[in-house]
Protein backbone atom coordinates (compact mmCIF):
# COMPACT_ATOMS: atom_id res chain seq x y z
CA UNK A 1 0.00 0.00 0.00
CA UNK A 2 1.66 3.45 -0.83
CA UNK A 3 1.54 6.63 1.47
CA UNK A 4 -1.27 8.82 0.28
CA UNK A 5 -0.21 11.82 2.60
CA UNK A 6 2.26 12.83 4.35
CA UNK A 7 1.09 14.54 7.58
CA UNK A 8 1.21 11.79 9.80
CA UNK A 9 5.00 11.54 9.53
CA UNK A 10 6.33 14.72 11.57
CA UNK A 11 6.48 12.83 14.47
CA UNK A 12 8.86 9.64 13.23
CA UNK A 13 12.97 10.27 12.89
CA UNK A 14 13.50 13.45 14.23
CA UNK A 15 17.26 13.09 14.53
CA UNK A 16 17.59 12.37 10.37
CA UNK A 17 14.29 14.45 8.91
CA UNK A 18 12.37 13.20 5.74
CA UNK A 19 14.59 15.03 2.76
CA UNK A 20 12.60 17.91 1.23
CA UNK A 21 12.00 16.94 -2.44
CA UNK A 22 14.04 19.02 -4.82
CA UNK A 23 12.31 21.19 -7.60
CA UNK A 24 11.07 18.79 -10.77
CA UNK A 25 10.60 16.28 -8.40
CA UNK A 26 8.04 13.25 -9.80
CA UNK A 27 6.10 10.94 -8.03
CA UNK A 28 5.44 7.74 -9.01
CA UNK A 29 1.59 7.84 -9.71
CA UNK A 30 -0.90 11.01 -10.30
CA UNK A 31 -2.72 10.33 -6.71
CA UNK A 32 0.51 10.55 -4.91
CA UNK A 33 2.01 13.80 -3.30
CA UNK A 34 5.16 14.45 -3.85
CA UNK A 35 5.74 14.53 0.02
CA UNK A 36 4.22 11.31 0.72
CA UNK A 37 6.61 10.05 -2.77
CA UNK A 38 9.56 11.47 -1.01
CA UNK A 39 8.88 9.80 2.72
CA UNK A 40 7.73 6.59 1.04
CA UNK A 41 11.23 6.16 -0.29
CA UNK A 42 13.01 7.28 2.58
CA UNK A 43 11.55 5.02 4.70
CA UNK A 44 12.32 2.40 1.91
CA UNK A 45 15.51 3.20 1.74
CA UNK A 46 15.75 2.10 5.71
CA UNK A 47 14.61 -1.68 4.93
CA UNK A 48 17.19 -4.41 3.88
CA UNK A 49 17.40 -5.54 0.85
CA UNK A 50 15.83 -8.83 1.91
CA UNK A 51 12.71 -7.58 3.31
CA UNK A 52 11.94 -5.20 -0.21
CA UNK A 53 12.60 -8.30 -2.19
CA UNK A 54 9.94 -9.89 -0.17
CA UNK A 55 7.38 -7.27 -0.37
CA UNK A 56 7.11 -8.05 -3.79
CA UNK A 57 7.26 -11.43 -3.80
CA UNK A 58 4.12 -11.19 -1.55
CA UNK A 59 2.88 -9.42 -3.87
CA UNK A 60 3.17 -11.80 -6.65
CA UNK A 61 1.84 -14.49 -4.43
CA UNK A 62 -1.35 -12.27 -3.00
CA UNK A 63 -2.12 -11.57 -7.18
CA UNK A 64 -1.98 -15.72 -7.69
CA UNK A 65 -4.27 -15.77 -4.93
CA UNK A 66 -6.98 -12.82 -6.22
CA UNK A 67 -6.92 -14.65 -9.68
CA UNK A 68 -7.38 -17.96 -7.97
CA UNK A 69 -10.32 -16.32 -6.06
CA UNK A 70 -12.24 -14.48 -8.82
CA UNK A 71 -12.58 -17.49 -11.11
CA UNK A 72 -13.69 -19.46 -7.59
CA UNK A 73 -16.18 -17.29 -7.33
CA UNK A 74 -17.43 -17.14 -10.38
CA UNK A 75 -17.51 -20.26 -11.33
CA UNK A 76 -18.42 -21.90 -7.72
CA UNK A 77 -19.96 -24.94 -9.29
CA UNK A 78 -16.36 -25.93 -11.37
CA UNK A 79 -14.82 -29.13 -10.65
CA UNK A 80 -10.98 -28.68 -8.44
CA UNK A 81 -9.83 -29.27 -12.34
CA UNK A 82 -12.09 -26.88 -13.93
CA UNK A 83 -10.94 -24.14 -11.42
CA UNK A 84 -7.48 -25.03 -12.32
CA UNK A 85 -7.59 -24.64 -16.10
CA UNK A 86 -9.98 -21.44 -15.78
CA UNK A 87 -7.21 -19.66 -12.64
CA UNK A 88 -3.99 -21.12 -14.89
CA UNK A 89 -5.55 -19.40 -18.03
CA UNK A 90 -6.12 -16.16 -15.95
CA UNK A 91 -2.90 -16.02 -14.36
CA UNK A 92 -0.73 -16.83 -17.31
CA UNK A 93 -2.29 -14.28 -19.35
CA UNK A 94 -0.91 -14.12 -22.87
CA UNK A 95 1.95 -16.75 -21.85
CA UNK A 96 -1.18 -19.17 -21.60
CA UNK A 97 -0.95 -22.17 -24.45
CA UNK A 98 -3.62 -25.05 -24.85
CA UNK A 99 -0.26 -26.94 -25.00
CA UNK A 100 0.40 -26.92 -21.35
CA UNK A 101 -1.15 -28.68 -18.81
CA UNK A 102 -1.61 -27.40 -15.10
CA UNK A 103 -0.10 -29.71 -12.51
CA UNK A 104 0.50 -29.10 -8.75
CA UNK A 105 -2.63 -27.73 -6.47
CA UNK A 106 -4.16 -24.28 -5.95
CA UNK A 107 -2.34 -23.35 -2.50
CA UNK A 108 1.17 -24.88 -4.03
CA UNK A 109 0.43 -22.13 -6.77
CA UNK A 110 -0.12 -19.13 -3.99
CA UNK A 111 2.81 -19.83 -2.03
CA UNK A 112 5.38 -19.93 -5.14
CA UNK A 113 6.50 -16.92 -7.35
CA UNK A 114 8.75 -16.00 -10.43
CA UNK A 115 11.76 -15.37 -7.53
CA UNK A 116 11.13 -18.39 -6.39
CA UNK A 117 11.59 -20.38 -9.74
CA UNK A 118 14.58 -17.89 -10.63
CA UNK A 119 16.02 -19.72 -7.53
CA UNK A 120 14.81 -23.18 -8.43
CA UNK A 121 16.67 -22.87 -12.12
CA UNK A 122 20.13 -21.36 -10.56
CA UNK A 123 21.20 -24.57 -9.93
CA UNK A 124 20.70 -25.97 -12.96
CA UNK A 125 22.19 -23.05 -15.11
CA UNK A 126 25.47 -23.67 -12.81
CA UNK A 127 25.69 -27.08 -13.69
CA UNK A 128 25.20 -26.73 -17.41
CA UNK A 129 27.82 -24.12 -16.94
CA UNK A 130 25.42 -21.07 -18.23
CA UNK A 131 25.82 -18.28 -16.94
CA UNK A 132 22.29 -16.13 -16.60
CA UNK A 133 21.27 -13.09 -14.25
CA UNK A 134 17.52 -11.81 -13.36
CA UNK A 135 16.85 -8.72 -15.60
CA UNK A 136 13.39 -7.09 -16.43
CA UNK A 137 10.22 -5.86 -14.33
CA UNK A 138 11.25 -8.08 -11.54
CA UNK A 139 14.95 -7.11 -11.26
CA UNK A 140 13.61 -3.43 -11.44
CA UNK A 141 11.42 -4.01 -8.66
CA UNK A 142 14.31 -5.93 -6.45
CA UNK A 143 15.75 -2.91 -7.10
CA UNK A 144 13.23 0.09 -7.04
CA UNK A 145 9.20 0.01 -6.19
CA UNK A 146 7.69 -3.65 -5.37
CA UNK A 147 5.19 -4.27 -7.82
CA UNK A 148 3.57 -7.34 -9.15
CA UNK A 149 5.12 -8.92 -12.49
CA UNK A 150 3.78 -11.62 -14.32
CA UNK A 151 6.80 -13.70 -14.80
CA UNK A 152 10.62 -12.97 -15.11
CA UNK A 153 13.18 -12.10 -17.76
CA UNK A 154 16.06 -14.29 -17.45
CA UNK A 155 19.15 -13.35 -19.95
CA UNK A 156 21.17 -16.45 -20.19
CA UNK A 157 24.18 -16.98 -22.05
CA UNK A 158 24.81 -20.38 -23.79
CA UNK A 159 26.82 -21.98 -26.73
CA UNK A 160 24.53 -23.65 -29.38
CA UNK A 161 25.77 -27.24 -28.13
CA UNK A 162 24.19 -26.19 -24.98
CA UNK A 163 20.53 -25.42 -26.03
CA UNK A 164 19.44 -29.41 -25.84
CA UNK A 165 20.89 -29.99 -22.75
CA UNK A 166 19.40 -27.03 -21.48
CA UNK A 167 15.77 -28.37 -22.92
CA UNK A 168 16.22 -31.60 -21.54
CA UNK A 169 17.36 -30.87 -17.97
CA UNK A 170 14.53 -28.58 -17.44
CA UNK A 171 11.57 -30.60 -18.86
CA UNK A 172 13.09 -33.15 -16.40
CA UNK A 173 12.72 -30.80 -13.55
CA UNK A 174 8.49 -30.00 -14.85
CA UNK A 175 9.07 -27.22 -16.97
CA UNK A 176 6.73 -26.81 -20.38
CA UNK A 177 9.08 -25.45 -22.96
CA UNK A 178 7.33 -25.13 -26.24
CA UNK A 179 8.89 -26.27 -28.75
CA UNK A 180 7.92 -23.64 -31.44
CA UNK A 181 10.21 -21.37 -29.09
CA UNK A 182 12.87 -23.66 -29.09
CA UNK A 183 13.25 -23.96 -32.61
CA UNK A 184 13.19 -20.81 -33.52
CA UNK A 185 16.00 -19.96 -31.10
CA UNK A 186 18.08 -23.10 -32.82
CA UNK A 187 17.57 -21.95 -36.20
CA UNK A 188 18.63 -18.48 -34.85
CA UNK A 189 15.51 -16.41 -35.67
CA UNK A 190 14.21 -16.41 -32.46
CA UNK A 191 15.64 -15.14 -28.77
CA UNK A 192 12.77 -15.87 -26.10
CA UNK A 193 11.98 -19.13 -25.02
CA UNK A 194 9.24 -18.68 -22.73
CA UNK A 195 9.15 -21.54 -19.79
CA UNK A 196 6.40 -22.58 -17.49
CA UNK A 197 7.04 -24.86 -14.19
CA UNK A 198 3.59 -26.62 -14.44
CA UNK A 199 3.64 -27.78 -10.50
CA UNK A 200 3.52 -24.03 -9.46
CA UNK A 201 2.02 -22.08 -12.89
CA UNK A 202 5.64 -20.03 -12.35
CA UNK A 203 6.62 -18.29 -16.06
CA UNK A 204 10.09 -16.92 -17.30
CA UNK A 205 11.39 -15.54 -20.59
CA UNK A 206 14.93 -17.37 -21.01
CA UNK A 207 16.42 -14.69 -23.07
CA UNK A 208 19.32 -15.61 -25.44
CA UNK A 209 22.17 -12.88 -24.41
CA UNK A 210 23.17 -10.80 -27.62
CA UNK A 211 26.89 -10.29 -28.32
CA UNK A 212 27.28 -6.61 -27.79
CA UNK A 213 29.45 -4.70 -25.35
CA UNK A 214 26.42 -3.40 -22.88
CA UNK A 215 24.97 -7.07 -23.24
CA UNK A 216 28.63 -8.50 -22.04
CA UNK A 217 28.95 -5.76 -19.59
CA UNK A 218 25.93 -6.50 -18.11
CA UNK A 219 26.98 -10.08 -17.70
CA UNK A 220 30.08 -9.15 -16.06
CA UNK A 221 28.72 -6.95 -13.48
CA UNK A 222 25.74 -9.20 -12.34
CA UNK A 223 25.20 -9.90 -8.51
CA UNK A 224 24.69 -13.21 -7.13
CA UNK A 225 21.94 -12.45 -4.11
CA UNK A 226 22.21 -15.46 -1.41
CA UNK A 227 19.89 -13.99 1.69
CA UNK A 228 16.89 -15.57 0.11
CA UNK A 229 17.33 -19.49 1.40
CA UNK A 230 18.69 -20.16 -2.00
CA UNK A 231 20.86 -17.83 -4.52
CA UNK A 232 20.50 -16.55 -8.17
CA UNK A 233 21.95 -13.64 -9.79
CA UNK A 234 20.60 -10.34 -10.85
CA UNK A 235 21.06 -7.64 -12.92
CA UNK A 236 22.82 -4.57 -10.80
CA UNK A 237 20.29 -1.26 -10.84
CA UNK A 238 23.07 0.65 -12.98
CA UNK A 239 22.33 -1.80 -15.39
CA UNK A 240 18.60 -2.19 -15.15
CA UNK A 241 18.30 1.83 -15.49
CA UNK A 242 19.90 1.61 -18.39
CA UNK A 243 18.18 -0.97 -20.12
CA UNK A 244 14.92 0.73 -18.85
CA UNK A 245 15.68 3.77 -20.50
CA UNK A 246 16.23 2.18 -23.87
CA UNK A 247 13.05 0.14 -23.91
CA UNK A 248 10.77 3.29 -22.50
CA UNK A 249 12.38 5.27 -25.60
CA UNK A 250 11.21 2.44 -27.63
CA UNK A 251 7.95 1.34 -26.85
CA UNK A 252 7.09 4.78 -25.21
CA UNK A 253 6.00 3.19 -21.99
CA UNK A 254 5.24 4.93 -19.49
CA UNK A 255 5.34 2.04 -16.86
CA UNK A 256 9.13 1.56 -18.31
CA UNK A 257 9.92 5.28 -17.08
CA UNK A 258 8.27 4.48 -13.73
CA UNK A 259 10.72 1.41 -13.07
CA UNK A 260 13.36 3.70 -14.27
CA UNK A 261 12.61 6.23 -11.46
CA UNK A 262 11.42 4.05 -8.75
CA UNK A 263 15.11 2.27 -8.88
CA UNK A 264 16.56 5.92 -9.09
CA UNK A 265 14.45 7.27 -5.74
CA UNK A 266 15.17 3.66 -4.04
CA UNK A 267 19.00 3.28 -4.82
CA UNK A 268 20.11 7.17 -4.70
CA UNK A 269 22.85 6.74 -2.21
CA UNK A 270 24.22 3.99 -3.64
CA UNK A 271 24.79 4.10 -6.85
CA UNK A 272 28.14 3.84 -9.13
CA UNK A 273 26.88 7.15 -10.86
CA UNK A 274 30.66 7.02 -13.31
CA UNK A 275 29.16 3.53 -14.96
CA UNK A 276 25.91 5.55 -15.45
CA UNK A 277 27.04 8.26 -17.15
CA UNK A 278 29.79 6.40 -18.73
CA UNK A 279 27.53 3.75 -20.41
CA UNK A 280 24.05 6.49 -20.59
CA UNK A 281 26.96 7.87 -23.62
CA UNK A 282 27.71 5.02 -25.20
CA UNK A 283 23.95 4.39 -25.84
CA UNK A 284 22.71 8.11 -26.64
CA UNK A 285 20.42 7.90 -23.24
CA UNK A 286 22.42 10.76 -21.52
CA UNK A 287 19.34 13.30 -22.10
CA UNK A 288 17.05 11.03 -20.92
CA UNK A 289 18.95 10.06 -18.06
CA UNK A 290 19.22 13.75 -17.11
CA UNK A 291 15.53 14.26 -17.23
CA UNK A 292 15.46 11.01 -15.01
CA UNK A 293 17.46 12.19 -12.20
CA UNK A 294 15.65 15.22 -12.18
CA UNK A 295 12.36 13.82 -11.72
CA UNK A 296 13.55 11.54 -9.35
CA UNK A 297 15.60 14.13 -7.10
CA UNK A 298 18.57 13.39 -7.74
Amino acid sequence: MRLRSASTLASYNLMNPIPQPKAGYRPQAEDTSVEADVAYYYFLRQKPLTERIKLTQNLMRMAKHLAIASVQRQYPNDSIQAVQLRASHRILADKYTSAFIPGGTLVEWQQQDALTLTQRLHPQFEKLGIAYYLGGGLAAAIWGEPRVTQDADIIVQFQSDQLDRLISTLEAEGFYCPPADVEEVRLGVGKTISITHTQTLDNADLIAMSDEPFERSQMSRRMLIEDLGAPFWVCTAEDIILQKLLWSQRSRSEQQWRQVLGILKAQATVLDYDYLSRWADQIGQVERLTQAFLEAGI
